[in-house]
């Protein structure tokens, strides 16, 4: 009799872990219908700051702004203002990167700012820019692989090209938003594989999505989420890529 009592003691308590995983560690991650998040992320100096102050309060209020914390803000992106979007501008600082990743299980969309001029001929000699055209593309790597996000359906990606107005007064020949969505698939490349050696190494392979297609060079056509590239000015207005998706 005792026997059977312990037996039936056990099999409740396992009954009872089985239900708390199922039921209640499940229901805690954000669902379809409740993911209303949209990320800014990028590298340090790529507009994301200045893009949310602009969003909240015009173009006088855009600048270059420094910070360490998230920042977080309803904004307006319709003329009337009858459509707003919750945004959550996480800073480029790669000691904050682990905040990006946890802020990706709530997102919905995803802003990541690339400073153009990092794109720029001359710039492959500048270490600086160098640095953080390499972070930038860096990051958007960690997004598209990001295992939540990159499996949720409603989940989209804007490649915000900024600081197109630098180039107005410039000998440099700008690039376009195509020839940088060019350079950055090839560096992706590059990124996938030396990070799928180094999972393979540390037993991590579940720790991130695949990126593309086994055995395939990647285009960002093969991304789980859809991903595009637009050219911005935040600090000239051009902003409107930038409403157009969020709206």
């Amino acid at each position: 009799m005792a026997d059977n009592t312990l037996i039936i003691t056990v099999a409740l308590g396992i009954f009872a872990i089985l239900v708390y995983f199922l039921f209640f560690k499940k229901s805690a991650k954000p669902s379809k219908k409740n993911k209303t998040l949209n990320l800014f992320c990028g590298p340090v100096d790529s507009g994301k700051t200045a893009a949310l102050l602009h969003l909240q309060h015009g173009k006088d209020a855009c600048k270059t702004v420094a910070s360490m914390e998230c920042n977080s803000a309803k904004v307006k992106v319709d003329e009337g203002g009858d459509v707003t979007a919750n945004i959550v501008d996480v800073p480029g600082h790669p000691r904050i990167r682990p905040q990006l990743m946890k802020e990706l299980d709530a997102a919905k969309g995803v802003v990541v700012f690339l400073d153009a001029t990092c794109f720029a001929g001359m710039a492959r000699t500048d270490v600086d820019k160098s640095q953080r055209k390499e972070e930038g593309i860096q990051i958007l790597y960690d997004v598209l692989t990001h295992t939540e996000f990159s499996n949720f359906p409603g989940g989209r990606v804007l490649v915000a090209c900024n600081k197109m107005d630098l180039f107005d007064d410039s000998v440099l020949t700008a690039p376009t938003a195509k020839s940088i969505k060019k350079e950055v698939e090839k560096e992706l490349n590059i990124i996938r594989e030396s990070r799928q050696g180094m999972l393979q190494t540390t037993d991590g392979a579940d720790q991130e999505a695949f990126l593309g297609e086994e055995g395939k060079k990647f285009k960002m056509e093969d991304s789980t989420v859809p991903v595009e590239f637009k050219e911005v000015s935040v600090s000239a207005g051009d902003v409107q890529p930038l409403r157009d998706f969020l709206a």
